[in-house]
């Protein structure tokens, strides 16, 4: 490191060239003295002295050279330095002019050191240099990159809040909601990214009549159930269940419940304020397939109520979602496409989620409630 002492006087404001081999600083006048490396000296190459105001900022600029014997910082504009004051008129310019044929005296690209005074005006805002606002975006040099800015899904769930075009949306089998409702509730206070979730769907709640809604409401939640019924013979186990968050949806109405030895579904229709242009309402349909079901029979069932419904609300956004266990709805419905890739229960995929656009949703596994031995899964929107 070597050390070099240029003036007696303190400096108000310095800066360098960009490969340091010049340096210009203000000595608390009106005079830029430039300082070019020569072997293990600094030496004063040029001082700029027509500024009549105090010079408080040093800029560099990176001028582009014209077909004249001028060498430009702005286009059709010499390039040097200029000082300004509020209430000045005039803004003094001091211009290097060069012969064509004549190597430049500073490193090529030539970098120029712009002198400024920072001023604010009456109601105390600071106002930017002179004369660098309306450069060309190729001489302010490239943008500086926000440094830890991510673009992914999540990032973007997180922006946007209630207002994507899709809802996100939580998928467990939960194995008995009673007996996880605290920690339902702890997640949905500690995990954003759970309580930002517009609509929570738990299969398997085992729910019965015998428990009420407001036992099982969180907060900011409206509870929508269909639980397992013993006059058809079934006993404990099964039922759906889904929470709707208030934040993105306040109309909800419940359409068809169903329940039979080999089905159990929901479906709600929701009308929240965001959605795309072509959709007027999301109708949202929890499934819940027992293992020993007759699959065929499930699937048929599911087929001619959400037929019927399409009829009925044909411009209505439809996902299909919950525990289909061995059961492909694609089979009876083929204009759906199945979302979640990552496994649910070791390397199966039992958990799906259906909707009538292709690549809408991307999937995330998630931590499983309890001590159910099936992962949740988080969809996550893909549309910009």
């Amino acid at each position: 490191m070597s050390h070099h002492q240029f003036l007696f006087e303190p400096i108000t404001c310095h800066a360098w060239n960009q490969d340091r081999t010049q340096v210009a600083f203000n000595p608390s006048n009106f005079g830029v003295p430039v300082y070019k490396k020569n072997g293990n000296q600094r030496l004063e190459n040029h001082e700029l002295k027509e500024h009549t105001g105090q010079i408080t900022g040093l800029e560099i600029l990176r001028p582009t050279r014209t077909t004249s014997s001028t060498w430009c910082a702005r286009l059709n504009e010499p390039m040097g330095l200029d000082c300004q004051r509020w209430n000045n008129n005039h803004v003094p310019t001091e211009t290097i002019h060069l012969q064509v044929s004549q190597t430049p005296d500073l490193p090529d690209p030539i970098d120029l050191l712009k002198a400024a005074t920072i001023v604010q005006d009456p109601t105390g805002r600071n106002h930017a240099p002179s004369g660098t606002a309306d450069l060309p975006q190729q001489l302010k040099g490239p943008k500086p990159r926000k440094r830890g800015r991510r673009a992914g899904l999540q990032t973007r769930a997180k922006e946007r809040g209630f207002k994507s075009p899709l809802p996100t949306i939580l998928l467990a089998n939960i194995q008995a909601i009673e007996n996880k409702l605290d920690e339902l509730k702890s997640r949905l206070t500690v995990q954003r990214e759970l309580r930002d979730c517009c609509v929570l769907c738990f299969t398997e709640t085992w729910l019965t009549r015998a428990t009420p809604d407001c036992t099982l409401q969180p907060e900011g939640f409206s509870i929508h159930r269909m639980d397992r019924s013993a006059a058809l013979g079934k006993g404990t186990g099964g039922g759906v269940c889904l929470l709707i968050n208030n934040s993105w949806c306040l109309d909800v109405v419940n359409l068809v419940s169903y329940c039979s030895l080999h089905l159990e579904y929901l479906m709600v229709k929701c009308s929240p304020p965001y959605l795309p242009q072509e959709f007027t309402s999301a109708i949202i349909t929890a499934v819940y397939i027992p293992p020993d079901a007759e699959v065929k029979n499930a699937l048929h069932e599911i087929c001619i109520t959400t037929n019927s419904l399409e009829m009925e609300y044909p411009e209505a956004l439809f996902i299909v979602i919950g525990n289909f266990n061995q059961a492909n709805l694609t089979s009876v419905l083929p204009k759906y496409h199945q979302h979640i890739t990552c496994p649910t229960k070791g390397p199966d995929i039992l958990d799906h989620c259906y909707t009538t656009i292709k690549d809408a949703y991307r999937s995330k596994p998630r931590q499983y409630f309890g001590i159910s031995d099936r992962n949740a899964v988080l969809l996550l929107p893909t549309c910009k």
